[in-house]
């Protein structure tokens, strides 16, 4: 009965199989899961692949809405010295400066994604100082150790070289213009910047006419295309890129810890212990002057204009201030760091501002709609 029965299974298996070859395809339906107890985790449903998420446009930072600015995003990077605004900006450079497990000095920039502060590109060097990153988001300008000689990284293509110089002088320092037409090299050892064309490298004139009994701390260009800042302990002063002419002389009575230009050139604004001076370029008079704290805990270490000229952001100890610049009034003040804010800078497009204090922290502050 066994075999019979057997058999039986046999031949019924073997007519399924080769029918099945016939038949439809079909999917069968989901299998029921059986729920089992696991911690509890707050997600994000994922878009279907049809589906198209558009983000949010930013706000635009200004005087009615600058206290609504919120800490939108922060990361770990660690003594920075810039912090530089691609002009699309979508990107911002930061440069900073370590020191190795073998004491030995290490200079790197980060190029990070202004959307979520991921990097996008790393350059450093051992032996190269990081002098400049200019407004492209790409260009970076690189000293040698012995000051000698310099070269331009290109960050956008594998931090390929690029153009490189031996110029016969010692090399202070160089900057970009925000424009992208001119590169400045500061000299060592002479008060002269020689202008070199961004795009093809060609060296087209040298400035002069900066006098001053004390050391030069540096000279180059800042947020205003058309001047080139000299600055000198407590004393800096403008000059016409075009004409070479001298501009105003702007002193002040203590060391000046940071300036900044609006993006037009009409107006300075320089910090120094924990005041802020505001100048009329063209007359060289103060316009206004106001205080941003009591005391070295919080000394106004870095300024930035907004692009329109209309908000100035300044950092007092561990806080971020927004002044209107018309009228020199507080806006807001901002908490989040816990060491001294060291670096700020408005976004070239206004819609974020960056800073970067001594707890190795970079905040991005933004308006949330």
């Amino acid at each position: 009965m066994k075999t019979k029965y057997l058999a039986w299974l046999i031949t019924a298996f073997l007519v399924l199989t080769l029918t099945a070859c016939d038949l439809p395809e079909i999917t069968p339906p989901p299998t029921e899961v059986v729920a089992t107890a696991t911690p509890e985790v707050d997600t994000v449903p994922l878009p279907s692949p049809t589906e198209v998420v558009e983000a949010k446009p930013l706000i635009q930072i200004t005087n009615t809405n600058a206290q609504n600015l919120t800490l939108v995003n922060k990361t770990a990077v660690s003594n920075i010295q810039q912090i530089i605004w691609a002009n699309d900006g979508k990107s911002l450079s930061v440069i900073s400066q370590n020191s190795d497990a073998n004491g030995n000095q290490v200079y790197s920039v980060t190029i990070l994604d202004a959307a979520n502060l991921s990097p996008l590109a790393v350059y450093s060097s051992s032996s190269d100082r990081i002098a400049s990153v200019a407004a492209d988001g790409r260009t970076v300008a690189v000293i040698s150790q012995d000051m000698s000689s310099f070269k331009l990284v290109d960050m956008g293509a594998g931090n390929a070289e690029i153009f490189s110089l031996t110029p016969g002088y010692l090399i202070g320092g160089i900057t970009f213009s925000p424009d992208l037409r001119y590169m400045a090299v500061t000299k060592m050892d002479a008060w002269e910047v020689v202008l070199f064309d961004f795009v093809t490298h060609e060296e087209l004139k040298t400035l002069t006419g900066f006098e001053t009994a004390a050391p030069v701390f540096n000279a180059g260009f800042s947020e205003a295309a058309q001047w080139l800042v000299w600055h000198a302990r407590a004393t800096i002063q403008l000059q016409d890129v075009e004409t070479g002419n001298m501009g105003p002389s702007f002193s002040h009575e203590d060391f000046v810890n940071d300036y900044a230009l609006t993006p037009n050139g009409s107006t300075l604004a320089s910090s120094f212990a924990t005041s802020i001076k505001l100048w009329d370029t063209a007359s060289g008079n103060q316009v206004s002057s106001f205080e941003t704290g009591n005391g070295i805990s919080s000394y106004s270490a870095s300024v930035s204009f907004s692009p329109d000229g209309h908000l100035l952001a300044a950092t007092s100890g561990n806080d971020l201030q927004i002044w209107d610049v018309a009228s020199a009034t507080l806006l807001a003040t901002f908490s989040g760091h816990s060491d001294v804010v060291r670096v700020t800078a408005f976004s070239s497009d206004q819609n974020s501002i960056a800073t970067a204090g001594a707890d190795n922290q970079l905040y991005l502050w933004q308006i949330v709609q």
